[in-house]
């Protein structure tokens, strides 16, 4: 879990910086216990203030780590502030996030 204010602040971090020390945490603990990263899920919550181009350049900064450690994103969703649709994404054989906008309020 990566909280604003906590463990980033927009003030002082891009999207993308943000996007992969979400990643990168994840990461460090399985490297401690050994091991090697297969797949990545993320659920993204973030406030009204925060647009769809603050959450493309945290997937940018996360998809670079990911492409870095061989992590594959199988599926991630972000929501602002529960006022809109979710908005998912998923993973395509080239390893490439692939946004789609079929979520509909009220449907998981």
């Amino acid at each position: 879990m990566l909280i604003e204010n906590v463990h980033f602040r927009r003030e002082t971090h891009k999207p993308a910086e943000a996007g992969r020390k979400a990643l990168a945490r994840g990461l460090s603990d399985i490297a401690a216990m050994g091991g090697a990263p297969r797949f990545c899920l993320v659920s993204l919550c973030v406030g009204a203030s925060l647009n769809e181009k603050w959450v493309d350049g945290f997937f940018a900064g996360l998809l670079a780590l990911a492409s870095e450690s061989g992590t594959v994103l199988a599926a991630g969703i972000w929501r602002a502030a529960s006022t809109q649709p979710a908005m998912w994404w998923f993973a395509e054989p080239c390893r490439a996030a692939k946004r789609c906008c079929g979520a509909e309020r009220g449907r998981p």
